[in-house]
C-alpha cells in the first residue's frame, strides 16, 4: 500500500498561490540555478545532503523541497519523488513513488480537498491535502506540468547534452545508432529478396513524397521515380505502398500504406494499381504456380468508416480495378475510441476500488475487447502471409491501427523480431521510421487533447498477451516491455518525443545535440533479457484472441502491488488511549496522521478486498491480501505481538496494525534507493527471471563444481600410483602416462580411420570371392571393407584406453601401416598366403 505521504511545494511565489509548506529547505534552488549550475558537483552536493536519499540523473536538477508530517517530497524538472518516513506513520508498503512529469496526463480534484494524480500509463495516484487552499494551489501547479511543452525544452535534449561522450553511467554505456539511422539494403539483403523484380530507392530522400515516410524505400524495378512520385496523389498524406516484410520461403510481401483518395466518384489509378499488380505477379513467378500471389488487402476501418471517408476525398479499393485482390474490413476502434476506453479503465483504479463490480465494469470498457480485435486480426495476416498471400495493411491515414497489426503479423510469423535486436528494428522502422505520431499521441509536445490517444501503449498491451502465452519464445523479458511503457511518455529519451523523422533530425539539428535513443539503457543491462528463451523455438505463433485468455496488464498499470486502500484514519477512542498510554503513544499519534498519499490497485484488486467493507480479524487475517502483505513486509518483528484494529471513516474501511510495546521511531529507515531503477522511476522486478536466474547460476555452479571435483579425484587418484624403476625411484606423472602409452614390438602406431564399414557384402571386396563357411567374411579394421580370410591374414594390436586389442587388417592395409611394405598375395592365387611373422601367432588364433 502506498503511505500516507503529503505533496511537496514549489519555491512559494509572493502572492497567494504559494504551495510550498517548508520554507527552511528552500536552500537548494540557489545551488540549481542555470548560471552557476555544475551537474557533477551538483550530483555530488545532493548526494552528501541527508535530506536527498535518492541519486539524481544526469541532466536532473532539483526545484523544489517539501517536509510534511509523513514524508517528504521532491520536484524536479524530470519527476516528481513522494519519499515515506516508516518512523512517522505504522503503514509503509510503497515508501517511495517516482513519477515522471512528461507521464502526468491530467490532474482531478475530486473531492476538493485531494488530487488525483492521473497518469499516461494508467495509474491514479491519490493525494490528500491539509486544506481546501493547498489542493487548489496544487491542482495549479501540477496542471500546469501536465500541459504540452516546446520540442527544444525536452528533457530527452537535457540529458543527452550531458550524456554526450560519457561513458561513467552505467545504465546508459551502451551505444547505439540514432533512431532515424535503419539500412535498407541491409534488410533487402537479409530478407532474401530478388533484385530482379525490387531495388532499393531514395526517392524520398529529400521527403518530397512522403515527409512521415523515411528516405529509402523498397520498390517494384518495374516502376520509375516518375510513377512512384504518381502514387503521392492517390494516397492519403503520400504514403503510398511500401515494403516493411518477405518471406524468404515463400516470397510473399508485408506491405503498408493509407487510403486511396477514390471519394465519391470512385477514382483510380493505374500507377497504384500497376504497384500491387507486379507484388502479385513477382510472387507467382518465383513460386512457378498461377494466381498463388493473390494479395489481401485489410482496412482497419469499419464498411461505413470507409463509405463516410469518401465524403472527405478518401475511401478504399475496389476489388473489380484490382487483380487477384481480396478487401476485408477490420472494424478496429479509431484513436478517439481508443481514448474514451482507456479513459474508462483508469477510472476503474481510483481509490476506493469497488471489487464487488470490478469484474463487469472492466468488460464494460471494452479495453481488452479491442485488444483481442487487434490480435484476431493479427493472426489473419500472419495466416494468409503463411498461405502465399501477399497482405497489404491501411487505415485512415496508416500510422496508427495500421502500424499495430504490421507489426504484431511480423512478430508472429518471423521468430527473429521475437529477439531484442528484431524488437528495436520493430520499433526504430516500422513505429518511428514509417511516422507514428509519438508527440502528439503522448501529449509531449503537442497541446491538441483530441490528438492524444495511447495508441503505442495498447500495442505493448496486445504484444504483453502474446509474451505472455508464449513465455519461452521471446529473448526480450517482461521487464523489457513494462519499461517501454513506463518511457513512452517519460520525456527521458529522445525515442519517442516526435511525430516523424524529419522533425527529429530538424530538432537535432537545430539544438547541436546527438540523439538519446531507449536502447542505450535496454541493451546495458541483462535483467531485460529473457532468462527463459528457447532460440528453437517455433517460428509460427499463434496470438491469444479470445477473452478467456485475456489478462490485466498488471505490471504497468501497477507498478507497485499495494495491500489496501488507505484513507484518512479516526483517532482512538478515549479508553484504549488510557489503556495503551505507557506504551503506545507514538503510535496513537501516528494513527490520526493516516491522510496520506495512497495508490489504488489494479492488477491484483480483483482478489482484495474492497474499501467499502467493513473487516474483521477473525475473517480476514488469513485470508485478506492486505493482511498478507504488510506481514511480509514485518516479518522481522515477532507475529506474537501484533494486533489489528477495524476502524471505520466516513464509510471506508481501514485495517490499523500495531506493534504491541515496539517504537516506530526505531524501526529502520527505508531503502529508498532499492525501490528506484537507475532512470529514477520505480523498479519493476520480474521474481520468474530472477528465480530463473538464480536457478541456472547454481545449476553452473553445481556443474563447475562437480568437475572440480572429478578432476582433484584424478589427480589424487594418479598421485597414489608409485612405478618403481630400477633405481627404485618413483616416477613422475609425465612418466606414468608415458609408460601406460608404451606397446609390444608388434603393436601398429598409426591406424588410418576408416570412413565406414560393408555390413551387406557378399563377395570379398579384393578376390571377389563369394563368402562361405570355409572363405569365411572379415571387416578390415583399418579400411571397413569386407574381405576374405585368405585376404586378410595379418593382425595388429591397437591401444584402446589402455589395453592393446587385437584388430584384422587387409593385405593392403597392413603393407601401409610398416615403413618396409610386404609383398600382397595375388588376388588370383588360392594357394595359402605366406604369412608375416609377426602375425603367425595372432592369425592361428
Amino acid at each position: 500500500m502506498s503511505s500516507p505521504v503529503d505533496v511537496p511545494g514549489r519555491t512559494p511565489p509572493q502572492d497567494s498561490s504559494t504551495i510550498s509548506t517548508s520554507p527552511n529547505n528552500f536552500s537548494f534552488i540557489d545551488c540549481t540555478s542555470p548560471s552557476n549550475y555544475n551537474m557533477h558537483a551538483m550530483a555530488d552536493a545532493l548526494a552528501r545532503q541527508p535530506d536527498v536519499p535518492v541519486p539524481l540523473i544526469p541532466g536532473e536538477v532539483l526545484e523544489e523541497v517539501g517536509e510534511f508530517p509523513t514524508g517528504k517530497g521532491y520536484l524536479t524538472n524530470y519527476r516528481l519523488i513522494i519519499l515515506y518516513d516508516s518512523s512517522r506513520s505504522s503503514h509503509s508498503n510503497s515508501p517511495v513513488e517516482s513519477i515522471a512529469i512528461g507521464n502526468i496526463d491530467a490532474i482531478d480534484s475530486v473531492p476538493i480537498d485531494q488530487l488525483l494524480i492521473l497518469c499516461k500509463d494508467a495509474r491514479v495516484i491519490r493525494v490528500q491535502t491539509s486544506s481546501t487552499v493547498q489542493a487548489c494551489n496544487w491542482y495549479k501547479k501540477l496542471s500546469s506540468l501536465a500541459t504540452a511543452r516546446p520540442a527544444n525544452t525536452l528533457f530527452a535534449l537535457t540529458i543527452a547534452k550531458r550524456m554526450e561522450g560519457r561513458t561513467d553511467v552505467d545504465w546508459c554505456w551502451q551505444q547505439a545508432a540514432p533512431e532515424y539511422s535503419f539500412d535498407e539494403q541491409a534488410l533487402f539483403t537479409r530478407w532474401g529478396m530478388d533484385p530482379d523484380y525490387f531495388n532499393v530507392v531514395d526517392y524520398n530522400d529529400d521527403y518530397s513524397i512522403c515527409p512521415s515516410y523515411p528516405r529509402n524505400l523498397m520498390v517494384p524495378k518495374g516502376m520509375d521515380r516518375r510513377e512512384i512520385e504518381s502514387l503521392r496523389d492517390y494516397r492519403m498524406l503520400g504514403r503510398i505502398p511500401a515494403v516493411v516484410w518477405h518471406c524468404p520461403t515463400n516470397h510473399v510481401l508485408l506491405l503498408r500504406a493509407s487510403q486511396p483518395r477514390s471519394a465519391l466518384l470512385n477514382w483510380r489509378n493505374d500507377k497504384d494499381e500497376k504497384f500491387l499488380r507486379l507484388v502479385t505477379e513477382y510472387t507467382s513467378k518465383k513460386k512457378g504456380q498461377e494466381n498463388y500471389g493473390r494479395i489481401k488487402i485489410f482496412d482497419c476501418r469499419s464498411y461505413m468508416a470507409a463509405v463516410g471517408n469518401r465524403i472527405k476525398g478518401g475511401g478504399s479499393e475496389r476489388e473489380e480495378n484490382y487483380s487477384n485482390m481480396k478487401l476485408e474490413y477490420c472494424n478496429l476502434p479509431n484513436i478517439h475510441n481508443v481514448r474514451y476506453t482507456f479513459v474508462a479503465l483508469r477510472s476503474l483504479f481510483n481509490p476506493p476500488v469497488d471489487q464487488s463490480t470490478f469484474l463487469s465494469s472492466l468488460q464494460a470498457t471494452s479495453w481488452l475487447n479491442n485488444i483481442v480485435s487487434i490480435l484476431s486480426y493479427s493472426n489473419k495476416a500472419a495466416e494468409q502471409l503463411e498461405k502465399g498471400k501477399n497482405v497489404l495493411i491501411h487505415c485512415s491515414d496508416g500510422w496508427d491501427r495500421t502500424t499495430q497489426l504490421v507489426t504484431l503479423a511480423k512478430i508472429l510469423v518471423d521468430p527473429f523480431y521475437r529477439t531484442r535486436a528484431g524488437l528495436e528494428e520493430l520499433i526504430r522502422r516500422d513505429w518511428i521510421g514509417y511516422g507514428h505520431k509519438f508527440s502528439d499521441r503522448n501529449g509531449i509536445t503537442s497541446t491538441d487533447n483530441n490528438e492524444r490517444c495511447p495508441v503505442f501503449l495498447q500495442w505493448l498491451d496486445a504484444l504483453h498477451q502474446v509474451h505472455h502465452k508464449y513465455p519461452t519464445c521471446f529473448e526480450y523479458s517482461m521487464a523489457y516491455l513494462v519499461k517501454l511503457a513506463a518511457h513512452t511518455s517519460s520525456g527521458l529519451f529522445t525515442s519517442f518525443s516526435f511525430n516523424t523523422v524529419q522533425e527529429m533530425e530538424t530538432v537535432f539539428e537545430k539544438e547541436r545535440v546527438a540523439p538519446f535513443p531507449i536502447w542505450r539503457m535496454l541493451n546495458s543491462d541483462k535483467c531485460y533479457e529473457n532468462a527463459l528463451y528457447d532460440r528453437g523455438a517455433p517460428g509460427r505463433l499463434v496470438a491469444p484472441d479470445n477473452m478467456q485468455t485475456m489478462r490485466l496488464w498488471n505490471e504497468v498499470y501497477r507498478c507497485q502491488e499495494v495491500a489496501s486502500l488507505l484513507s484518512a484514519a479516526p483517532s482512538l477512542g478515549e479508553e484504549e488511549r488510557e489503556k495503551a498510554a505507557a506504551s503506545a503513544q507514538a503510535e496513537r499519534d501516528s494513527a490520526t496522521m493516516e491522510r496520506s498519499m495512497v495508490k489504488s490497485r489494479s492488477s491484483e484488486s480483483i482478489a482484495s478486498t474492497s474499501e467499502s467493507q467493513n473487516f474483521t480479524l477473525a475473517s480476514n487475517q488469513h485470508s485478506n491480501p492486505a493482511y498478507r502483505a504488510v506481514e511480509s513486509d514485518e516479518e522481522a518483528d515477532t507475529r506474537e505481538r501484533r494486533n489489528t484494529r477495524t476502524s471505520l471513516s466516513s464509510g471506508i474501511g481501514e485495517i490499523l496494525e500495531k506493534n504491541g510495546g515496539s517504537n516506530p521511531s526505531s524501526s529502520p529507515s527505508p531503502d529508498y534507493k532499492s525501490q528506484l531503477d537507475q532512470d529514477g522511476l520505480i523498479r519493476f522486478i520480474d521474481t520468474t527471471q530472477e528465480t530463473a536466474r538464480k536457478k541456472f547460476a547454481e545449476y553452473q555452479e553445481s556443474v563447475m563444481k562437480k568437475e572440480e571435483t572429478e578432476r582433484q579425484r584424478m589427480r589424487s587418484e594418479m598421485s597414489d600410483v608409485s612405478i618403481r624403476g630400477v633405481d627404485d625411484e618413483p616416477f613422475t606423472m609425465e612418466d606414468i602416462m608415458s609408460d601406460a602409452s608404451v606397446v609390444d614390438e608388434h603393436e601398429i602406431v598409426y591406424t588410418p580411420k576408416h570412413v565406414g564399414t560393408q555390413m551387406n557384402a557378399t563377395h570379398c571386396s579384393i578376390c571377389r570371392h563369394p563368402f562361405n563357411f570355409i572363405n569365411a567374411k572379415l571387416n578390415c579394421h583399418s579400411c571397413g571393407r569386407a574381405v576374405c580370410s585368405r585376404c586378410s591374414p595379418h593382425s595388429y594390436k591397437e591401444t584402446v584406453d589402455g589395453v592393446a586389442k587385437s584388430r584384422k587388417a587387409c593385405n593392403e592395409c597392413y603393407s601401409k601401416m610398416h615403413s618396409t611394405p610386404t609383398p600382397l598375395t595375388p588376388a588370383t592365387s588360392h594357394s595359402s598366403p605366406s604369412l608375416h611373422p609377426s602375425s603367425s601367432s595372432s592369425s592361428s588364433s
